[in-house]
């Protein structure tokens, strides 16, 4: 591959993902972003503009063509699920009025995918505990700015990418892997840097090549699949083959 030095595409898992792609990867937002705005304390010049109805990812990118930036924002936020504890962190004056600013920036389509997240990625550290993490500010990115070039890189995303390519000496994303009550997660670790988002996305590229389908963006889309109690198969076949913890 011509973009990063020892990446290589695994036909192995490759030929699953391209058998089963796109099957069950329809889904609607797990929040209705007024209830969510609500429940996290947002203003309320804020939440009375907030949709009342879950979006799936084209009515939310539609959505924030329009509409304004802080009601993106939170939109955004609901649309991915966030917790609400976290999101009571986020809208929180202090972390909020710091983020807003960087997200209109987004929205002008001036800066590039890596800029965009080493600017987020300085702000998280700059205001630790802020309950935006990788996986929620590269959303930002995706649906803020209007070049959509600068892909989602949540947990699913994340596996999906280290399971089809290969590095020599370590995987695309770095993750973090936990196990609590039973039930495993694997976050975006902070370690990720810009380089290594944008090699993230890169490989959302190739992989849409590979795929043959124009817009990198559905190859992402087809890699996050679907979760639940009835997972679509490409999410099962993620979850029977991520790395086991040691």
């Amino acid at each position: 591959m011509p973009f990063y030095d020892k990446i290589s595409l695994n036909k192995f898992h490759f030929e699953r993902l391209a058998f089963i792609r796109g099957v069950g990867c329809d889904w609607i937002a797990g929040r209705v972003p007024k209830d969510w705005g609500e429940s996290v304390d947002l203003a309320n010049m804020i939440v009375e503009k907030l949709p009342t109805k879950k979006m799936n990812r084209t009515e939310l990118l539609d959505y924030c063509q329009d509409a304004q930036v802080d009601v993106s924002v939170a939109t955004i936020l609901a649309w991915g699920g966030m917790k609400v504890s976290h999101g009571k962190r986020v809208s929180s004056p202090a972390v909020w009025e710091r983020l807003i600013p960087i997200a209109k920036e987004l929205k002008l389509g001036k800066i590039c995918r890596r800029c965009a997240y080493k600017i987020l990625a300085r702000f998280r550290a700059q205001n630790p505990g802020c309950g935006l993490g990788p996986a929620y500010f590269t959303k930002l990115i995706y649906f803020l700015d209007p070049k959509h070039n600068g892909y989602i890189m949540d947990q699913w995303t994340s596996l999906s990418v280290n399971l089809l390519f290969s590095r020599s000496e370590r995987s695309i994303v770095y993750l973090t892997t936990n196990i609590y009550r039973g039930r495993r997660t694997d976050t975006v670790s902070d370690k990720n840097l810009p380089g290594d988002y944008d090699c993230f996305c890169l490989c959302i590229e190739e992989l849409a090549k590979s795929l043959q389908t124009e817009d990198p963006s559905q190859a992402e889309e087809w890699i996050f699949s679907k979760g639940g109690r009835q997972p679509a198969p490409w999410r099962k076949y993620v979850l029977a083959n991520r790395p086991i913890k040691k």
